[in-house]
């Protein structure tokens, strides 16, 4: 059975549009909450549930040992069925495991994080464990067969669950950590049983007919390079993504890690909306342009294009006006909040236009480059926040670790480039472009802030503001970003505005 036979293709930014028509709602929903809950929750609650989702996050990225990337790769579904199985069969094993270390470290580790509070709800970490491993693998299968429409309903469905239970049990007074944490999982155990059961509606036929633990077996032994090398470069580059998490708790108080988590949730919605959907449907893409022998640097350098002048100009905004937009948004005990942001906003800008592509070291079967980039990303970070709690200075924490992420991407896209045989002015050329195109817009909020010393309500909503002209220039100017937001706007009826003429 042929993978092309799944789905008739659409193209590369249709199913994108698919796939970011649910996260919007999603998102959304995150959005019009979180300036209550941010009013309701401590920072130091939002600090502890932070460092929950750390040591989750680590863990249940590994759950499948990177297995779930391999389901992408075999021309047979029959094949890929049998690594979606192992997959399960893996998740179960490192669920198991994890569950019979939790009493022998719990207590040293929580004393460590100054964070002992999480106590009882350590035992919840396997199950979010397995929901998430589940969840990677039923995400893997859903990319390889482009129904991305699946995962925008999981995706609606989750966030109303997720923040129908943390918004209520705070209205009604329940303000502690464990309401966060026990709403997290509910919303990923949503997802994946959303996901889960539209998936085996359509394939159980495949699923029965395929999955044996011979041909199960060969697969995983087939696809080694990803347990024993991917497996690594993901949990180093995931460690240095929660280091900061645990280093400020470590170093300062899990206040101190609740302004980074909503620095981090604010600047991550970006990603979460846009950079995810291209990533899934980004690797579906370049793998079968890589099957078909097409031009890979073509493929990559429109994507880049396209990430950056979607990308660009909210974080240059943020890294301006931060500190205001948070005060405004969340209240003003989130000030330092904003702070954070406007330190790390560059280095997340260049992690939302580069990490759709790191799919490319699979693509390219160089996970051995892979790893070193992320080793050398670990160390860099680990010793730039050692760095800043040793002199008990955050800030001077959080500036190395966003030249360190900066760096570290930097690096990534000149070893694509040349691996590519292409210039390294492809990917100069647009941050120039819309750089250049983002200085007017960005010029009426800085001086109203600078200048004028406005409170931050006017500076906020000059910066929104000033959005609607940039963007609407991008969308005329890139017919295939404009074709799938016009048929956004043709089904809402905003096309009788002849926005774009």
């Amino acid at each position: 059975m042929d993978r092309q036979g799944d789905r008739p293709a659409l193209s590369f930014f249709s199913n994108v549009v698919q796939l970011i028509s649910g996260s919007v709602v999603a998102q959304g929903l995150t959005v019009l909450t979180l300036p209550i809950l941010s009013r309701l929750f401590e920072p130091q609650a939002i600090g502890l549930s932070s460092l929950f989702l750390s040591i989750t996050s680590f863990i249940g990225v590994l759950a499948c040992l990177r297995y779930e990337l391999a389901i992408m790769l075999p021309e047979s579904n029959e094949d890929a069925a049998n690594l979606f199985g192992g997959c399960l069969v893996v998740t179960t094993g490192v669920t198991v495991i994890t569950a019979c270390l939790i009493p022998f470290i719990s207590e040293g580790l929580l004393n460590r994080l100054n964070a002992i509070e999480l106590m009882p709800y350590l035992y919840l970490i396997p199950v979010a464990i397995m929901v998430n491993g589940f969840y990677l693998a039923l995400n893997y299968w859903n990319s390889r067969t482009k129904h991305f429409g699946r995962l925008s309903i999981a995706r609606v469905t989750a966030s109303v669950v997720h923040n129908t239970v943390r918004l209520g049990s705070g209205l009604l007074g329940y303000v502690n950590s464990g309401v966060l944490i026990i709403s997290q999982i509910i919303g990923q155990f949503v997802t994946t049983s959303v996901l889960g059961g539209q998936i085996f509606r359509d394939h159980n036929a495949l699923f029965k007919k395929s999955i044996r633990v011979k041909p199960m077996m060969a697969g995983l032994k087939r696809h080694w390079k990803f347990p024993l090398i991917s497996s690594w470069s993901v949990a180093f580059n995931t460690l240095s993504l929660q280091l900061p998490s645990w280093l400020l708790a470590f170093y300062f108080s899990p206040a101190i890690v609740g302004y980074f988590a909503l620095c981090r949730m604010v600047l991550g919605m970006p990603m979460n909306l846009i950079g995810m959907s291209v990533s899934q449907v980004f690797f579906q893409r370049i793998s079968e342009a890589a099957a078909g022998s097409e031009d890979l640097g073509q493929v990559v350098s429109g994507v880049f294009r396209r990430l950056v002048s979607l990308g660009l100009f909210p974080f240059l905004l943020l890294t301006l006006i931060g500190d205001d937009a948070f005060v405004f948004v969340f209240g003003g005990k989130w000030a330092d909040a904003g702070f954070f942001a406007q330190i790390l906003s560059l280095a997340i800008f260049f992690q939302f236009i580069s990490s759709p592509l790191i799919v490319m070291f699979t693509v390219l079967e160089k996970q051995g480059t892979h790893l070193l980039l992320d080793m050398f990303l670990l160390i860099s970070r680990f010793a730039a926040l050692v760095t800043g709690g040793l002199k008990g200075n955050a800030t001077l924490a959080l500036v190395l670790y966003a030249c360190c992420g900066i760096l570290y991407y930097l690096i990534f896209q000149i070893w694509l480039s040349k691996t590519l045989n292409t210039s390294f002015s492809i990917l100069l050329k647009p941050l120039a472009k819309f750089g250049g195109y983002s200085i007017p817009s960005l010029a009426l909020p800085v001086i109203l802030k600078w200048q004028f010393q406005l409170s931050p309500l006017w500076v906020f909503l000059a910066g929104c503001l000033c959005a609607v002209p940039y963007y609407l220039f991008v969308l005329k100017e890139d017919e295939s970003l404009q074709k799938p937001v016009l048929a956004i706007f043709h089904k809402t009826g905003l096309d009788k505005l002849h926005i774009f003429g």
